[in-house]
């Protein structure tokens, strides 16, 4: 593919957006640098393998991070990439200020989300008490 590769961009660059129109629903009327820097992303805080094969990650969050959906889509298209599957995300909230961070990450053709754990909406008293602290914090 990569010999039709500057031809093809060529011709859809000059085209006059019919095709573009009727693929995307939309004329295009400027074109971005089409090189990505590729994504980096630190380490997961947690991921395991689970007793039926899949994979869960978790994250522990004690700030409000307004990108944090974007972060755990990334997260979860790097573990996809690195094990063939996409992993059950849980990010676990242990702030002090009120937990206001959104679950899903949605745009034209991409949704994504995860569940969000704010830690003060967990038993305390249960907590304390349980053998598996990590299966009751989830089943909160």
């Amino acid at each position: 593919m990569q010999e039709y590769d500057i031809a093809l961009k060529h011709l859809f660059r000059e085209s006059k957006g019919i095709f573009l129109r009727s693929a995307g629903g939309r004329a295009v009327v400027d074109w971005f640098n089409a090189e990505l820097p590729e994504i980096r992303i630190g380490l997961a805080d947690l991921l395991g393998l689970t007793d039926d094969g899949g994979i869960v990650q978790f994250e522990f969050q004690s700030t409000n991070d307004p990108r944090m959906a974007l972060r755990m889509a990334e997260y979860n298209l790097a573990i996809d990439r690195r094990y063939d599957q996409f992993a059950r995300r849980v990010v676990l909230y242990v702030g002090r200020s009120a937990m206001n961070m959104s679950d899903n990450l949605t745009g034209v053709h991409h949704q994504s989300s995860y569940s969000l754990i704010d830690m003060r909406t967990v038993d305390g008293e249960r907590l304390m008490a349980s053998s598996d602290a990590v299966g009751l914090v989830l089943l909160a």
